[in-house]
């Protein structure tokens, strides 16, 4: 019941020609990109606001701008999280060939430690056995 380590995570495809990593770097890459063309859209727009007025026209697309930018963040968090607990899945063999089960780390560790408890408890028994 080994733990799955980070080469399994690299390898693993998710869509085609990406991995875990790749979505990671991707996702990181967009938004340094989409935070620049923000500022400069602001700064290339305020050149052209001179009063008040302009201001509060200007105001409310730049607030549309950055709280559509933040909800997509947030968006691809999520899927890189879904991504990621489902690269810390492993598949067991089932006893039909389409039966597979799908066992977490938390599943793992505890059946682990439920096996060393039989152990010890068997062993247990077996001193108990050499003593009689």
């Amino acid at each position: 019941m080994d733990e799955l380590d980070n080469s399994d995570v690299k390898s693993d495809e998710i869509f085609e020609g990406k991995t875990l990593p790749d979505l990671l770097k991707e996702i990181y890459e967009l938004s340094i990109n989409k935070n620049e063309e923000i500022s400069k859209f602001i700064n290339d727009i305020s050149t052209y606001i001179t009063d008040i007025k302009g201001v509060i026209l200007v105001a409310p697309v730049i607030k549309d701008l950055m709280t559509t930018s933040i909800k997509n963040d947030e968006m691809l968090i999520k899927l890189a999280q879904l991504v990621r607990n489902q690269v810390q899945f492993i598949k067991v063999p089932g006893d039909n060939a389409n039966e597979d089960i799908i066992l977490s780390r938390h599943d793992r560790e505890q059946i682990k430690q439920e096996l060393d408890g039989y152990r010890k408890e068997a062993a247990g028994f077996k001193k108990e056995i050499i003593k009689n």
